[in-house]
């Protein structure tokens, strides 16, 4: 005949053990999130233009205005 003590032992150790398994399965989630993490990152720095980038564009395109605009005041249409 069973034993009470041995139904609570069995119990527990299968309680135990669908906590070890979704403790493992939570861990390789928060691993899998990571490196979703740690490739947006990488992604971002490719997709988008930094900020000195940028405003290296900026100044660039901003002496080509100055140049045109001097340019435009230096022709003066005599009517």
């Amino acid at each position: 005949m069973i034993d009470w003590h041995e139904i609570a032992m069995g119990a527990i150790t299968l309680v135990m053990a669908i906590m070890g398994w979704g403790l493992s399965r939570l861990f390789q989630k928060i691993d899998e999130l990571e490196d979703d993490m740690n490739n947006f990152r990488s992604g971002v720095y490719q997709r988008y233009v930094q900020r000195e980038d940028y405003r290296a564009d900026i100044a660039e395109i901003k002496a080509m205005l100055g140049k045109i605009f001097d340019r435009l005041d230096d022709k003066v249409d005599k009517t």
